[in-house]
């Protein structure tokens, strides 16, 4: 039985006894549909494993996206990619050109506000690598896209921020963040991230699916010694293997957000226009790795480093407004005024509180009961006034 020609033959055999009773119960048609698409899986499965690049250019069409993806999904592997950059980035990049990440500079500044410098640093040098990468041959698997530090205070739109990196850059926009503070569960931060022989990890199943995306690890100096190695093997060689099938995982197309919750009121712009560019990162890899104890090999793998300051009150006055107007809008309303002392009061509250993250489920509690009273009364914009706000159970003021 153990002989491989016997376990053949009594495979053949069963195959030929299960095909037969397929015919005599459903009929021939069926049974050819089946065979039909047993051979399109088995084909799928062969190129997936050896033909990559073939299996690339059918999966460009709808219907071979469509069949590809589901062969994907049963069988744990990752979508074939384009070999050929200059294709990939007119596929599946929405950002190609220098004035592409210009106009996404600013349209990210027009969502995230108190971030300005950063976000100049973080779109130049995406600019530079998309052009790197257009220009490059493939001879083996590259380094993930980007790979970048953000350090900040809690709440101030560090995550946002990567988001809208993230719906800018790639055509799908797909984004996924992992807090390594708030981790839960039996299991271990490795086995909950990259798996093990029988479960598979929340990141590698997220990178498989889509390998065009934007990966957020929060609080990553709160990160197992076991995720830093693994984040540093995936850095230095852009692959992971799934423990549970022994497939290749590409993080090629990834960029990487790694985000420290914490302030460092040393390092700040003051400081840094007082030094020259490569003194300024020498004092900041310095503090990664004596503050946070962030491997000095994994800080070397690190593009940009941003250091965030917790945003001026008018501009957590311009968070807060949008974020009110955002709830609204979730309702098909319109918000066409906010008294000013509202905001006051809030920028009070996000200083005393853990940020937007707060304030963002906050206002939606509190705008809720207003919501409900403006599509009953069937009015689609609101004005919000202090005495109104104070008061949720009272009347808002509408106009319409």
């Amino acid at each position: 039985m153990n002989h491989p020609v016997t376990q053949i033959v009594l495979l053949l055999f069963a195959a030929w006894i299960v095909l037969g009773a397929i015919q005599r119960l459903l009929g021939s048609l069926f049974l050819m549909l089946l065979i039909v698409l047993a051979l399109l899986l088995v084909t799928s499965l062969y190129m997936l494993r050896h033909q990559r690049q073939r299996l690339a250019v059918a999966y460009r069409k709808p219907i071979g996206k469509l069949l590809i993806d589901i062969v994907c999904r049963i069988t744990a592997n990752q979508p074939p990619v384009e070999e050929d950059y200059k294709l990939q980035l007119t596929t599946d990049f929405l950002l190609r050109e220098p004035r592409d990440f210009e106009w996404a500079a600013n349209r990210i500044r027009s969502e995230v506000f108190g971030h300005d410098s950063a976000i100049k640093d973080l779109c130049h040098d995406l600019d530079e690598r998309v052009a790197l990468r257009s220009i490059s041959t493939r001879s083996k698997a590259n380094r993930p896209l980007a790979t970048y530090m953000m350090v900040g205070p809690p709440g101030i739109g560090k995550c946002h921020l990567a988001y809208s990196i993230a719906r800018h850059l790639y055509r799908e926009g797909n984004a996924t963040a992992f807090d390594l503070l708030n981790h839960s569960g039996n299991s271990s931060q490795h086995e909950t991230l990259f798996g093990n022989s029988s479960v598979e990890g929340s990141l590698t199943k997220s990178v498989r699916r889509h390998p065009f995306q934007v990966i957020v690890l929060e609080n990553f100096n709160h990160a197992e010694s076991s995720v830093r190695e693994e984040v540093h093997s995936i850095l230095r060689t852009g692959t992971c293997v799934d423990p549970r099938n022994r497939n290749v995982i590409s993080f090629e197309q990834v960029v990487f957000f790694l985000s420290i919750a914490a302030s460092l009121p040393g390092l700040d712009n003051e400081l840094r226009d007082s030094l020259s560019e490569l003194a300024w990162k020498d004092r900041v890899n310095e503090t990664l790795t004596s503050d946070f104890d962030i491997d000095p090999s994994i800080v070397a793998l690190i593009n940009v480093v941003t250091i965030a300051q917790t945003p001026s009150g008018l501009d957590q006055a311009r968070v807060i407004a949008l974020l009110m107007a955002e709830e609204c809008r979730r309702y098909e309303l319109e918000l066409d005024y906010v008294d000013p002392e509202i905001l006051a009061d809030e920028v009070g509250l996000f200083r005393n509180s853990h940020g937007y993250a707060l304030s963002k489920s906050y206002i939606s509690e509190k705008l809720q009961r207003s919501i409900l009273e403006a599509k009953n009364n069937h009015v689609s914009h609101l004005i919000l006034t202090k005495e109104t706000w104070q008061n949720s159970n009272k009347e808002m003021a509408y106009t319409s």
